[in-house]
């Protein structure tokens, strides 16, 4: 396993140090479990959100390190069916491996006794606009854009997308089929089949105790929280970089080209803001509404997540200058730092429950009213004590003069004939 690469062209030689660095060799089994395998098995299920980003120029081979080939393989020694009836081809990419792992231990948990429920959801992001790729089939593509809310907690919820329930791995494959026909592709310089959109692919996990656990088989994940837990699966497909001088001269390449760049170069400054935040642990300004697709990945890129950025180059001498640019990219993510922690439910209460919370609420309400009362009645107390403890006067005739009062002592002084009244008004004519 390789940490390092060396990138040369003629006097100019860069060093770049990665968690892991693959060969073209390398296949897509060996790319997937010295990657993100591992985190995939140990982290969805156990609550934790994970994302997987891919990003590269185009026809650097993200799509096929995604999505895999659409050759379909028989008769392959990987081709082999699990206990839980998961298969994966040699050719199938990251997207359908990770899913595969995810229901391969789903059942496991299921036969712990857990409930796992889980759903997807697939969309594009196309000049600024999201569309569902998992709408009705029937419908004239392209759908309507999907409109971004945003919650009010820095965090963003797409209105009206298909959430769509999954019982089994075959299912999602052809969900995921599905979506991927639907997705704009257009023929560049670069690649005949080039995706002009970016995809984000969704899987979302609940994982609830059931009522009586089963002991038939081993619980290899040593988790007795009776707490519900909840997670989400992102694997992103990022559009290809391109320089424009490289496209071909049409129109509207050239436009969706611009956009895509803008879009790539709206994220480079968030992943330098959130690695300049890492590094110094000051506040910074992160433009993550400069874009849809950063709106959308939020949580991803700095947020509660496990994300994991597959930078994808291509050896070719023509693209050594984007080769060059992904490399410096992806070594500014490694810089970012985030706190992921596990996504704990609160369970929902029974109606006994929510009854007595309800008692419990009013006889709180009637202390705190009894305690104010009472808090009052002794302010009130306090005050009257302090006045009663004054020099009163009944009788107004009783009191001292203003005047007896300054001409006491005055009498034995030569001057005591002179009242207060003539000093007051001055001098006598």
């Amino acid at each position: 396993k390789y940490t390092s690469l060396i990138a040369s062209k003629g006097t100019i030689h860069s060093k770049f140090d990665f968690d892991a660095v693959f060969s073209p060799e390398a296949t897509q089994r060996d790319v997937y479990e010295d990657s993100v395998g591992e985190a995939i098995r140990s982290n969805v299920l156990e609550g934790y959100n994970t994302t997987i980003i891919a990003h590269g120029q185009s026809g650097s081979g993200k799509t096929y390190t995604m999505s895999g080939s659409q050759e379909s393989e028989k008769n392959l020694a990987e081709n082999d069916f699990n206990i839980y009836g998961c298969s994966v081809t040699s050719n199938d990419g990251i997207i359908l491996r990770a899913i595969k792992d995810v229901f391969t231990t789903k059942q496991q948990y299921e036969c712990s006794g857990k409930i796992v429920s889980m759903a997807l959801t697939y969309v594009e992001i196309n000049d600024e606009e999201t569309r569902d790729l998992l709408d009705d089939d029937d419908k004239p593509r392209p759908t309507l854009p999907l409109k971004l809310r945003d919650t009010g907690d820095e965090t963003f919820f797409l209105q009206r997308i298909r959430s769509i329930p999954v019982e089994s791995f075959q299912e999602v494959r052809s969900l995921i089929e599905i979506g991927s026909m639907h997705r704009q592709t257009a023929c560049t310089a670069l690649n005949n089949f080039s995706n002009r959109s970016h995809s984000i692919c969704t899987l979302t996990i609940s994982v609830t105790p059931g009522d009586k656990p089963q002991t038939t088989a081993i619980d290899s994940m040593g988790d007795q929280s009776t707490q519900p837990i909840s997670a989400k699966l992102t694997l992103v497909d990022l559009a290809g970089s391109e320089r424009i001088k490289d496209s071909l001269k049409d129109k509207a390449i050239t436009k969706a080209r611009i956009n895509v760049n803008k879009d790539l170069f709206v994220m480079a400054k968030v992943v330098a803001a959130l690695a300049e935040k890492s590094a110094t642990g000051k506040h910074v300004h992160v433009p993550y509404r400069d874009s849809m697709i950063t709106r959308i990945l939020r949580e991803s890129l700095g947020g509660n997540c496990f994300t994991v950025m597959l930078a994808c180059v291509s050896p070719s001498d023509i693209c050594f200058e984007e080769s060059m640019n992904t490399l410096r990219y992806a070594e500014r993510t490694r810089m970012i730092t985030n706190s992921y922690q596990q996504n704990v439910e609160n369970p929902v209460m029974s109606p006994a429950e929510y009854g007595a919370m309800r008692g419990e609420n009013r006889l709180l309400k009637s202390q705190l009213s009894q305690m104010k009362r009472r808090i009052r009645t002794l302010q009130h107390d306090k005050k009257s004590s302090f006045h009663g403890s004054r020099r009163e006067y009944p009788d107004v005739t009783s009191r001292p003069s203003f005047d007896s009062l300054c001409s006491v002592g005055s009498h034995d002084t030569a001057e005591s004939d002179i009242s207060l009244s003539s000093i007051l008004s001055g001098p006598r004519s």
